[in-house]
């Protein structure tokens, strides 16, 4: 009587095939994300005011504090 047991062993060629394949697939996603990469927005959403924003808040400050310390020269003469 045979037994009811089956071998679920893959053939080393079906094994070899399938690691070729997925490599190939691997190769070409990397291949293709190089020539045309995705676009991804969450890669270039920004939350909040940006660096130029800063830069232009800290040149307002200064030019604030520069015509207060003017008028205090001119108060003083």
């Amino acid at each position: 009587m045979p037994s009811r047991h089956t071998s679920l062993a893959v053939p080393a060629f079906v094994a070899r095939t399938a690691h070729a394949i997925s490599l190939a697939a691997q190769l070409a996603s990397a291949v293709r994300e190089f020539i045309a990469p995705r676009y991804r927005p969450e890669l270039h959403y920004m939350r909040g005011p940006g660096p130029a924003c800063a830069r232009r808040a800290i040149k307002v400050e200064l030019s604030q504090v520069q015509s207060a310390g003017r008028q205090q020269r001119r108060d003083r003469a």
